[in-house]
């Protein structure tokens, strides 16, 4: 049986590999081996997601030490958008992005179940969609949608 780090995991990792965008975008999954996508010649630099799991410190919901408590934490699905592409299309790329992480978040609806194995994350509210931003002279514009979930274990 997996531990209950590995479930949560899991059942995050398990809603993401469900999500269905249009055009469909590669995931790069933290401490997993991924090469950005870039296509055309000359070539460019594609649009991709970018997954991290931020784990928060655990609730002791009850008295007894054997009682289960409340995890938490939030799955950050950041949209990495190059640079270059979003400079071709000014004012269409920031609607295009935009478009996309709601999408992302629409897909994490507050209240939504994740079973995994010996347990179930709930997402907590609506996710949040911050505002795009460039890291230093990474080549991406990022866009971070934080789901923010809780469970009982």
């Amino acid at each position: 049986m997996p531990s209950i780090e590995t479930s949560i995991w899991l059942a995050l990792k398990a809603r993401v590999s469900t999500l269905v965008l249009s055009p469909a975008l590669q995931v790069a999954y933290p401490k997993e081996a991924f090469t950005p996508p870039q296509s055309g010649n000359p070539v460019k630099l594609q649009p991709y997601l970018e997954i991290r799991h931020l784990p928060n410190a655990n609730q002791r919901a009850f008295i007894g030490h054997d009682e289960p408590h409340i995890w938490r934490g939030i799955l950050q699905v950041t949209l990495k958008y190059p640079v270059a592409t979003a400079s071709t299309q000014i004012g269409i790329a920031e609607a295009t992005q935009q478009e996309i992480a709601g999408q992302i978040a629409a897909h994490f609806p507050a209240g939504l179940q994740m079973p995994h194995s010996i347990l179930t994350a709930h997402v907590e509210k609506a996710p949040d969609v911050a505002q795009s931003f460039r890291d230093g002279a990474d080549p991406y514009w990022q866009t971070p949608v934080s789901i923010r979930y809780w469970c009982e274990a």
